[in-house]
């Protein structure tokens, strides 16, 4: 009745009768009564109907109901428990703190005890430190936000991923609050929480408490109260001196005592599960507070390094592993402990040891006489992670699949704690990328700019870890054949090397694409020449022949490892230098594999046809290798210059250390020499927009090239040449300035002699095969070229036309009829086609070199067809003159040749005049037609009848033709100085033929 006069829980809390009631009820000795009674103080309390000084009362009640041994009660008693401490009855004194605690240590440690209300009580006294130390934070004003445990294991597919994953997320306050400013006073709520953290200390050390009202507790259940309070309250020991010193002299003593592993410890403290939450508290403790307790930390990780070299049970080992794979897998715990430990001369390299005693775990499956049975239990839990499952261990079972498995876990934890600090060092470089500490690999000149803390700090960890890290995973690498564990590795290889690569650290970069290059292609001796590798790129090795009809397959793992090679090679093309040449190197033996009758993938059996093997699609892993094989050349272009010159350098070294002094070369060698020499063609070719700067490297080698001894290789040269010179005549780069007499502004005159320098430089290599090289066949070559050139791109020529019309005139002296065949074709395309385009200055060398294939006596044929050319040349002279009288044209010829300049409109000086009718420019063409009738006076006293009667006949058809456009002055010369002697000449040589 009271009750429901009253309206509001405040007037209710006033009413001490109303409380009192209740707690009579639960005073009466009958478990029904006391469970009515627990539930209203429930509602009460709930409610906030209960005054604060019913505290000490409601707490006895509580007390007494724990000692009953009835487990409903019990249950009830701790359920009012955690009401008491949720609202705002909450203990806040120490003595009535310590009374609640005790209350749910009581029925936690009670024999009498069920599990049910064990486990009720245990996890209302964790709520009850929650509780304690969450006041804490506010009454000392510390940061609010929680950190919740970062766990150890990880459910991630790869480590790649975990490592990822742990870098972008906030792992603990550690990182998110920076450094607190340390104080020593302490508030009383502070002081409350102290006593509590000393006492939970005290009972996890196998002592008693001093004011917890708890003679003994579980050691792991302690320990597991002290794991939740240290890595969930960090700020409360980094900023208040009391707390650290607890940790730094009770707690950390506590964890070194628990470590000890020479003698074997008995009861709870030797088991696995006190074992496992040591082992989480000293991970927590290095984790999260390194910075702070260096010496303490490092003691703990040099106990750590160590016990995985004793001769532990593989429980234990397990967990210990399981410890530093998380503190690798973890970017920000790695780099924290690097710089706290390996980078300070005067502390231990922890990381260092941490690697190595990871690889020494590696290391024993060499030893294991079931190595092959345990690595295939590695490859299925890399499997298994792969798809999502987790493996657990089992501690009871001892037969000996499971001591297979629990060695496999062993390796497992190892090879991932390598992985993650690979993956750690990969991320950590990305981040200094992104910060502008490093230059990208993307960027277009390549200039070492190592500067900022963690750029540095990236470069020392490689340096201290790589040695050991690529014996390792190759180690594994070599002996596994699961897809999952193989493709992780992989992975580990493609980030460490890019990120060597990155930070220019040259011999590890060496190291992993030697290495790397292994495991790509599984040709017979290919071990042995595989082996000698070094780790300078470019040394010399010994060949070994193989025998081409052997048949070669690829497994899955050449093919994985192929693409890892062309990811890195992608990523890194700009800064890989002189490291190139191990790239190449794999990639001329893929070129020549794929290219093989007898090679196939391992899913493709080799005594399929190879034509069956293509058209079916099965052959697909060759056809992806060559696409990307060609891919890798064709984004050359996207290659700085710098970077194009170092490939094109490496491609030359491949191909010239197979050129020996004979003839003879394996077809092996003559394989890597053409993969060279066609790679370096699909370079030109992909980059003409800047082809300039490459051309001189190129030419040199095609020029090495024909002039070796064997003939195959000097054809293939020739055949690239052809193609390269007509790529880069006919690429829009090449314009070809005209270099006709027309006005240059200033700026011009240096672009023009650029373009004159570089083209001479195209065609130069043609004018040196011929003259140098005495081989016929090389010489021709180089006229074909010559002559693709003159019929696919003559018109784009400009500047190396004198050295055209020289090379042309010396093969008019050649003895070789062949030979002086093939240069009249390309004589032939002048004459015919090219008279419109070339320049005009040399248009008098044109005619001066088809007389002199007229006037040579190997071919007859060549010098009627001669002759021949030379009416088309007055034609084409004659031409010019058109639309224009005969004393216009003199007057023009004459202003030209005193400097008078003509008017305007009568020569077009614009290039684009110049371009539309280029015989309209300032032609001596009195001197043209002088010169074609001085060949044929020449050519008509030739000893061979039928030249001198085409000669003759040639010179009257066309005075009889164009004589009504010559002058008087020019009839006049024409007669005395051609005709009348001409005529002379050939009567004196008719009458010598008489009287003989």
């Amino acid at each position: 009745m009271q009750l429901r006069s009253l309206s509001n829980p405040r007037e209710i809390a006033q009413k001490g009768d109303i409380l009192r009631i209740f707690l009579m009820a639960c005073s009466v000795k009958s478990v029904k009564l006391s469970v009515i009674g627990l539930s209203c103080l429930q509602k009460l309390i709930s409610h906030d109907a209960v005054a604060s000084s019913a505290l000490k009362e409601i707490l006895a009640t509580l007390r007494d109901h724990s000692e009953m041994p009835d487990e409903s009660l019990q249950l009830k008693t701790l359920q009012t428990m955690l009401i008491v401490f949720q609202s705002h009855l909450r203990p806040e004194s120490e003595e009535d703190m310590s009374q609640a605690l005790g209350i749910c240590l009581h029925l936690l440690e009670s024999s009498r005890s069920s599990d049910s209300v064990r486990n009720t009580a245990a996890a209302t006294f964790r709520q009850a430190v929650a509780l304690v130390f969450d006041n804490v934070v506010l009454a000392e004003s510390l940061p609010t936000g929680k950190a919740s445990p970062a766990r150890l294991g990880s459910s991630a597919s790869s480590v790649a991923n975990n490592v990822t994953r742990s870098f972008g997320q906030t792992l603990s306050l550690a990182f998110s609050y920076g450094e607190l400013t340390m104080r020593e006073d302490l508030t009383d709520v502070g002081k409350l929480g102290l006593r509590l953290l000393e006492d939970l200390t005290a009972l996890a050390a196998g002592g008693s408490a001093r004011w917890l009202h708890a003679q003994s507790l579980h050691r792991t259940f302690a320990l597991d109260i002290l794991e939740f309070v240290l890595s969930t309250y960090v700020p409360v020991f980094r900023a208040l001196l009391s707390y650290q010193q607890v940790l730094r002299h009770q707690i950390c003593s506590l964890l070194m005592t628990s470590l000890r592993t020479n003698v074997e410890l008995e009861g709870e403290a030797g088991e696995p599960a006190f074992r496992r939450l040591v082992l989480r508290l000293v991970a927590h403790v290095i984790r999260l507070y390194s910075s702070s307790l260096v010496t303490e930390s490092e003691v703990f990780l040099n106990m750590l390094v160590k016990v995985t070299r004793l001769d532990l049970p593989l429980w234990h080992q397990i967990l210990v592993l399981e410890i530093l794979r998380g503190f690798c897998v973890e970017a920000r715990t790695l780099r924290s402990l690097f710089q706290t430990f390996d980078i300070n001369p005067t502390n231990t390299n922890v990381v260092e040891n941490i690697v190595k005693a990871l690889a020494l775990v590696v290391a024993t499956i060499q030893a294991s006489d079931s190595s092959e049975e345990t690595l295939a239990a590695v490859a299925g839990m890399f499997s298994s992670k792969a798809k999502g499952i987790e493996w657990s261990m089992d501690t009871d079972a001892s037969n000996a699949a499971v001591l297979v498995a629990s060695e496999a876990h062993t390796i497992t934890l190892a090879l991932e704690g390598l992985l993650g600090v690979v993956f750690t060092i990969a991320t950590l470089t990305d981040e200094a990328l992104d910060a502008g500490e490093l230059e990208s690999p993307r960027c277009e000149v390549d200039r070492l700019v190592c500067s900022g803390q963690s750029a540095l700090l990236c470069v020392a960890m490689v340096n201290s870890t790589w040695l050991t890290i690529l014996d390792s995973l190759s180690l594994i690498l070599m002996r596994s054949q699961g897809e999952a564990i193989i493709l992780e590795i992989l992975k580990g290889y493609q980030a460490f090397t890019q990120a060597c690569g990155v930070l220019r650290a040259i011999e590890p970069l060496n190291s992993f694409l030697a290495s790397l290059c292994k495991f790509t292609i599984n040709n017979p001796n290919e071990g042995e020449k595989r082996s000698s590798i070094l780790l300078s790129p470019g040394s010399k090795k010994p060949e070994t022949s193989m025998d081409q009809r052997d048949s070669i397959i690829l497994t899955p793992k050449n093919v994985q490892a192929l693409r890892t090679l062309f990811n890195v090679a992608h990523r890194l093309h700009n800064i890989l230098g002189p490291s190139w040449v191990l790239v190449l190197e794999t990639l001329a033996a893929l070129d020549r594999t794929i290219h093989s009758p007898h090679a196939s993938t391992q899913e493709v059996s080799a005594s399929v046809s190879r034509l069956s093997r293509d058209t079916s699609g099965q052959y697909s892993d060759f056809h992806i290798l060559s696409s990307l094989n060609s891919q890798l050349f064709e984004s050359s272009a996207l290659m700085n210059v710098a970077a194009v010159k170092s490939l094109l350098s490496a491609l030359h070294q491949l191909s010239s250390q197979h050129i020996s002094g004979n003839s003879q070369l394996s077809g092996q060698q003559i394989g890597s020499i053409a993969f060279s020499v066609e790679r370096m063609t699909s370079i030109l070719v992909n980059n003409l927009h800047r082809v300039e700067s490459i051309w001189d490297q190129i030419a040199a080698h095609h020029l090495e090239l024909a002039n070796c001894p064997n003939p195959q290789l000097r054809n293939m040269a020739l055949d690239s040449l052809d193609h390269s010179i007509c790529s880069v005549v006919g690429s829009e780069k090449f314009q070809g300035i005209s270099s006709a007499p027309h006005p240059l502004k200033e700026y011009q005159l240096v672009e023009e002699s650029e373009t004159r320098s570089f083209e001479y430089a195209v065609l130069s290599p043609l004018v040196i095969l011929y003259s140098s090289n005495k081989n016929i066949d090389v010489q021709m070559g180089a006229l074909k070229i010559l002559l693709h050139v003159l019929e696919r791109h003559g018109e784009k020529l400009s500047y190396s036309w004198p050295s055209i019309l020289h090379m042309l005139r010396a093969v008019a002296d050649a003895s070789e009829k062949d030979v002086i065949s093939l240069g009249f074709q390309s004589v032939r395309v002048i004459m015919n086609e090219g008279l419109a385009t070339i320049p005009v200055q040399c248009l008098d060398e044109c005619i001066l070199v088809t007389g002199a294939y007229g006037a040579q006596k190997t071919d007859i044929n060549i010098s009627l067809t001669a002759a021949g050319l030379l009416w088309t040349a007055t034609d084409f002279i004659v031409k010019g003159l058109s639309g224009r009288s005969v004393q216009k044209a003199n007057h023009l010829n004459e202003e030209v040749q005193l400097g008078v300049s003509t008017e305007e409109g009568d020569i077009p000086t614009s290039e684009e005049g110049v371009k539309r009718n280029p015989l309209q420019q300032l032609v001596d063409y009195n001197k043209l037609f002088f010169s074609v009738f001085s060949v044929l006076q020449k050519l008509g006293a030739d000893d061979r009848p039928e030249v001198r009667n085409s000669a003759v006949r040639t010179l009257f058809q066309t005075l009889c033709t164009h004589g009504q456009k010559l002058s008087l002055s020019m009839w006049e010369d024409c007669l005395w100085i051609y005709v009348f002697p001409m005529l002379e000449h050939v009567s004196h040589l008719v009458s010598n033929v008489a009287i003989g």
